[in-house]
């Protein structure tokens, strides 16, 4: 087929594609919903640790403490002694291994920041449960190091969800739409192997000069005498044309013969 009847196929049943995107893309989203992945909402709360220059050698060793307890901080950030105090602090529902889940921390490279992110059904519960991990993580530290490590920028509600739980069903709704493009052109191809003149040509190595369309079913008994009066004078005029034609051209071919 060439790549005009690929694209004529395709836009007479684009539909059905559609349709199918659709159906698929709903019911993986139904699915999302139903399994509470959405909505859910982030925020993120900063952390920094150890501003400012050392004005004298035991600050400065200091700071370098603090720098090195950063890759145990971000762990400890998910661990139950955090979760635990953060779930009885602000009286969630949640568990402290299932809170540890919706909780991440990340080190932003070549800084001594700490981003701690937060996912939840509540974007105000998200805030406020970053701050919070924030706070005691300071407090897991000794009394003279907790000045070290400072909020510097505070969770704030985030007023959209997060859209990374629609990719799912965006992912669902694009292999539904190619399947049913797959299956147009195999159901067309099972119904019509030789569709247009090029196929035709390809099939025969022949060329063609003429191509009549097939009938629709649903007007076949309508149009048959309008069909066969057609047929009629087409074969009249051809006959007429043919006794026009001297005898000594046809060679010892009669008409008809």
């Amino acid at each position: 087929m060439s790549v005009r009847t690929l694209v004529t196929i395709l836009w007479r049943r684009l539909w059905v594609v559609g349709l199918a995107a659709c159906v698929g893309g709903g019911l993986m989203m139904g699915l999302v919903i139903v399994n509470g992945s959405f909505p859910q909402y982030s925020a993120s709360a900063t952390v920094a640790l150890g501003l400012g220059a050392p004005e004298s050698s035991r600050e400065a060793a200091m700071l370098e403490t603090v720098w090195d307890l950063a890759p145990t901080l971000v762990r400890l950030a998910t661990m139950e002694p955090v979760t635990t105090a953060v779930v009885d602090n602000l009286d969630l529902p949640d568990q402290p291994a299932d809170l540890g889940e919706r909780i991440s921390a990340r080190l932003i490279g070549g800084t001594h920041l700490l981003v701690i992110r937060v996912t939840y059904s509540d974007p105000a519960t998200a805030a406020a449960i970053a701050n919070e991990v924030a706070r005691q993580l300071s407090l897991q530290v000794s009394p003279r190091l907790r000045q070290l490590i400072r909020l510097v920028q505070p969770a704030v509600p985030p007023s959209l969800p997060d859209l990374s739980a629609v990719a799912p069903a965006i992912v669902v709704a694009l292999l539904a739409g190619l399947l049913a493009t797959g299956g147009i052109y195999l159901a067309e191809f099972l119904r019509h192997p030789l569709y247009d003149a090029t196929d035709i040509e390809t099939y025969l190595g022949l060329p063609t000069l003429i191509t009549l369309p097939r009938p629709r079913r649903r007007r076949r008994a309508a149009s048959s005498p309008a069909d066969a009066a057609t047929w009629w004078a087409l074969t009249e005029a051809l006959r007429r044309e043919w006794e026009k034609v001297p005898t000594e051209r046809l060679g010892e071919c009669p008409p008809g013969g």
